[in-house]
């Protein structure tokens, strides 16, 4: 990585300004089938991506692997063909001049470390319950990731992440009906680190759900499980990326300090969260990290920034510049937090059934623009916060606004689903289609 300064000082001349990142990550991976090995996968991969900046004018570069020649090469290049880009006055280049450096160096687990874990998450499965049948999938994974940022404008920054994670993926089988249960979690290497916990709750998932009939079509409270709720706030997340909201892709476009959810719900992107897997000290500009107040009581505070977007509306830049795999900047959360607001305890005190979902399926399929969705839904019926049935081939229908406002209750059982991190999450009573 350290040919990148030696290529800035001989092209800094030719350009306004030259961002490069490189990255370097290893992995390895076990498969357990019934007890045995059934793979291991160990990768090692790098990335170069680089843009260059003149007279308003951009020009990127993305290479599968990190080579000297070959961006010395795009490099030489670009000084001539950058002339060919279009022009945009509003391209903006924050600037970045802390040097900042944070590698960890955390023994890495070895083959058998990963293999004894993926075992305990299969176990974890078979061990919950006599009716769970069969684990179709159970692995635990190591990754280590390395990221360079430097360039003209930006003093070097250089940082990994290690992480550990695991997946299962089982059958639950009674009187001829079978369901799927899956699960997965990834905590960085240092954490708290679980599998057998992720196998039980795979297999919890399965068999909640044997047995299941249509609900009969009526309006029940919906309560979506924190796994469905957090798929629900990164659809919300989306819709506060700036980009879509200059597209007009977005509910919240022209929504900016006005009310659109129930004033129960607080929502914050947090890059400093300790233990969600999207914290960062900066983003993939190079601009330092910085806690967005997203929603805050109903209110919609802010929409989420990289440089560009930030100077095309003349907002404040939120530090949420994600890189595309071609290189281009674009706009994404790190953590997602959703602040609880009542003990998941007050689940019972809940007058009449409640539609607990645990799984959801067309959820990513919403559209941001109308806000009209069709899920189909399955999970259990809960009377008094005790499960009494289970349900499944029923359809939830309705509008993004008014799911958002109809949010009663976000409950205090948080749970961590990658960089999202919420609790259950009670909606007031909406209709659902079955029998």
């Amino acid at each position: 990585m350290d040919f990148s300064g030696r290529l800035i000082d001989r092209y800094k001349a030719s350009f306004d300004s030259i961002e490069i990142q490189l990255s370097e990550g290893t992995s390895k991976t076990v498969d357990i089938r019934d007890g045995e090995v059934e793979d291991v996968t160990v990768n090692s991969s790098s990335g170069l991506r680089v843009r260059v900046f003149k007279e308003g004018r951009t020009l990127y570069y993305t290479s599968g692997g990190v080579n000297e020649e070959r961006l010395n090469a795009f490099l030489s290049e670009a000084q001539e063909v950058i002339r060919l880009t279009p022009q945009d006055e509003k391209v903006y280049i924050p600037s970045s001049p802390q040097v900042y450096k944070d590698i960890t160096e955390l023994a890495e687990p070895d083959i058998e470390t990963l293999k004894n874990f993926a075992l305990l998450t299969e176990s974890g499965a078979k061990g919950f319950d006599k009716r769970v049948k069969s684990v179709k999938s159970a692995s635990c994974s190591y990754i280590n990731q390395k990221t360079l940022i430097t360039g003209t404008h930006i003093a070097r920054k250089l940082w990994n992440k290690q992480m550990i994670s695991s997946f299962c993926q089982c059958l639950a089988e009674e009187n001829g009906d079978i369901q799927e249960g899956y699960e997965g979690d990834t905590v960085y290497l240092d954490k708290h680190f679980e599998p057998s916990l992720i196998g039980r709750r795979a297999a919890e998932t399965a068999t909640s759900l044997l047995g299941g009939k249509p609900l009969k079509t009526g309006k029940y409270n919906i309560l979506f499980d924190s796994g469905t709720a957090a798929q629900f706030f990164e659809l919300i997340s989306e819709m506060c990326d700036a980009e879509n909201v200059l597209k007009k892709m977005s509910l919240f476009a022209g929504k900016l300090g006005k009310t659109v959810a129930s004033d129960i719900l607080n929502i914050t992107d947090d890059p400093f969260h300790g233990d969600a897997i999207g914290s960062f000290r900066f983003d993939d500009e190079g601009t330092e990290a910085r806690e967005t107040h997203l929603v805050t009581k109903g209110k919609l505070e802010s929409y989420l920034h990289n440089g560009y977007t930030s100077a095309l509306m003349n907002a404040e830049n939120t530090a949420n510049a994600v890189r595309t795999g071609s290189g281009k900047i674009g706009v994404g959360t790190s953590n997602l937090v959703v602040e609880p607001t009542e003990d998941v305890s007050a689940v019972a005190l809940i007058k009449g059934d409640v539609v607990k979902v645990l799984d959801v399926m067309g959820l990513h399929m919403a559209d941001t623009v109308s806000g009209d969705f069709s899920l189909g839904i399955s999970g259990v019926v809960l009377r008094s916060g005790e499960a009494v049935s289970s349900f499944r081939e029923s359809v939830l229908t309705g509008n993004l606004k008014d799911l958002l406002c109809a949010a009663k209750a976000v409950y205090s059982n948080t749970r961590i689903h990658g960089n999202i991190v919420t609790g259950d999450v009670l909606f007031d009573a909406m209709i659902v289609s079955g029998s």
